[in-house]
């Protein structure tokens, strides 16, 4: 189905849009939309749909939009923040989960419409966080150290670099 493929091509523009968008606002714009996309993949990563024929998430562009913040804070800005940036994801994940948690927890009004869709998608939070957690984490550091050997290589090519660097730690995350 072609109308899958262009949603995708579409939410690829906007998010590479935004992160340039991002890096002209400053640090903390940047490392705002890093962890914002990944919270994103942790919300929409239940949804499924056929991509190029496959059956996918169609949350990973969003998890690629977070390895591509992650490589801009090192690129215009340090390491360091690159590696606070990890820390504050985490930390803002793990909240996000027991936010989640905590919202079913309250009792539904009478009028309540919502908590039964509520309860499936936000039930699972809490397990997808923490399988997240451990793939992402190991994707950024593949992507961190990747990236980091790449710059030191191909000074100029900023494009090439994060395209070597987000491929290789998407296949990472992929497998």
């Amino acid at each position: 189905m072609i109308f899958n493929e262009l949603v995708l091509l579409f939410q690829i523009v906007v998010i590479a849009c935004t992160a340039a968008i991002a890096v002209r606002l400053g640090r903390e714009a940047l490392v705002t939309f890093t962890v914002v996309q990944m919270i994103l993949a942790n919300l929409f990563v239940i949804k499924q749909t056929m991509l190029f024929g496959l059956n996918a998430t169609s949350a990973d562009a969003f998890a690629v939009g977070s390895l591509l913040g992650f490589n801009l804070i090192q690129e215009f800005f340090d390491r360091e923040l690159a590696k606070k940036t990890i820390i504050t994801m985490f930390v803002l994940l793990g909240f996000y989960a027991i936010m989640a948690r905590l919202h079913l927890v309250y009792t539904p009004s009478e009028v309540d419409a919502s908590h039964r869709y509520f309860v499936p998608i936000l039930s699972v939070v809490p397990w997808l966080v923490v399988a997240s957690m451990v793939v992402h984490m190991i994707a950024q550091i593949i992507d961190f150290v990747i990236y980091g050997a790449l710059q030191k290589i191909l000074r100029r090519w900023i494009i090439v670099r994060n395209y070597i660097a987000l491929i290789c730690s998407q296949l990472a995350d992929t497998i």
